[in-house]
């Protein structure tokens, strides 16, 4: 059951889904060494970064700057470039991937989503719905705004980094 708050769900009811899709996937934080790893990345890097699937499905290593702690992104859906910066914990996933190829994420967006939809059916989670991602990305946001208005950029780069 989640407690609706103001900015949406409460945090620890979030947390606790968060731990059943991580399971649902087979996904132990560590190891990446199938499909369903990847999608479980996928997932996480979303909710540390709030980019949206496109976005994340079609990031390349080229526009990676893990040293740097940022994300270029050229097409988002208002049509600019943007930097998305990197939290310790987004830096850390991404280094769990193979460099080998040219797309960060190596399996395909469509089918990720389909076998993503089936692992919450499986675990049993059937609230996990668009608004319920649309608040992770507002209580994000939100954060994110607040450091922006009242924190020296490189303050806010320090905090995300925790």
């Amino acid at each position: 059951m989640y407690r609706h708050t103001e900015i949406g769900y409460s945090k620890v009811s979030l947390s606790k889904e968060i731990g059943r899709i991580q399971k649902s996937l087979l996904f132990d934080g560590k190891i990446v060494s199938e499909q369903h790893h990847e999608i479980a990345i996928a997932f996480l890097f979303a909710l540390e970064t709030a980019m949206r699937q496109g976005e994340i499905w079609s990031m390349k290593w080229r526009d990676v700057y893990l040293k740097k702690r940022f994300v270029r992104l050229h097409e988002t859906k208002n049509g600019t470039k943007r930097d998305v910066p990197l939290s310790t914990e987004a830096v850390r996933l991404l280094k769990l991937l193979s460099i080998d190829n040219c797309k960060v994420f190596t399996t395909n967006q469509q089918p990720s989503a389909t076998i993503f939809r089936r692992c919450l059916s499986l675990s049993g989670i059937k609230v996990l719905t668009r608004s319920m991602i649309q608040d992770m990305r507002l209580l994000h946001d939100q954060q994110e705004n607040l450091m922006y208005s009242t924190l020296p950029v490189w303050q806010v780069i320090e905090i995300r980094a925790l």
